[in-house]
């Protein structure tokens, strides 16, 4: 039979180094994917948590894990491939 662990495991640290300007580098975007990742894992609300650890807005948040997944550093379950010209449906 199968027994849930007794201990709990620690919350990922969901603050990011937001670096100045609009224009960010790939590596912020790849860390947003990583910390979303983290905190999707244990929550349903995971560009909520990341907002209020950071003191932004979601739309904020959400803005960048677009970003990320257009930079192709995030794919979610369900996200549909993109289609290339070589797509002859």
């Amino acid at each position: 039979m199968f027994q849930r662990p007794t201990e709990q495991l620690p919350e990922p640290d969901l603050r990011l180094e937001i670096p100045e300007g609009y224009r960010k580098p790939d590596t912020f975007y790849a860390d947003v994917a990583e910390r979303f990742l983290q905190a999707a894992a244990i929550s349903p609300r995971p560009g909520q948590d990341l907002a209020e650890a950071n003191d932004v807005k979601p739309t904020t948040v959400h803005r960048w894990i677009r970003e990320a997944k257009a930079r192709g550093l995030l794919a979610l379950p369900g996200d549909r491939k993109p289609r290339t010209s070589d797509d002859t449906t």
